[in-house]
């Protein structure tokens, strides 16, 4: 099967929980439960369908230079494969989650309910 084809999967693998602007501690029971509801839903999708951007729900490739992280994930060459996503997990809330794909598994890399990630410039960020 064409890994367009395929559908998607999930990986905690390389989650970075030692972040400073991501870190687990940030993240309530609610986000969390949102995020199971989240990927299950995405489960049951082709790479295809959910590598379409949609901006309405805040689901789209990530450009790192016009970001707070303009260094990226800093990732292996190995696992660089330019794939960088966004996924919201309520359109209600701030709730993102960041990663990348490699074939047909999307690996979770940050955690971020604030969305400190595209806080625009000059925004007083949490302590």
């Amino acid at each position: 099967m064409p890994v367009g084809l395929e559908l998607i999967t999930f990986s905690f693998k390389h989650l970075d929980i030692e972040h400073k602007k991501f870190p687990l501690t940030a993240c309530n029971a609610d986000f969390y439960q949102e995020l199971l509801r989240t990927i299950k839903s995405y489960s049951g999708w082709s790479v295809e369908r959910f590598c379409e951007q949609n901006h309405q729900f805040h689901r789209h490739l990530i450009d790192f230079e016009s970001t707070t992280e303009p260094q990226g994930f800093e990732l292996d060459e190995q696992l660089d494969s330019g794939e960088y996503w966004q996924i919201c997990l309520k359109p209600t809330e701030k709730w993102r989650v960041h990663g990348f794909i490699v074939g047909s598994t999307f690996f979770i890399k940050w955690l971020d309910p604030e969305h400190l990630l595209c806080q625009p410039t000059g925004k007083k960020q949490p302590k």
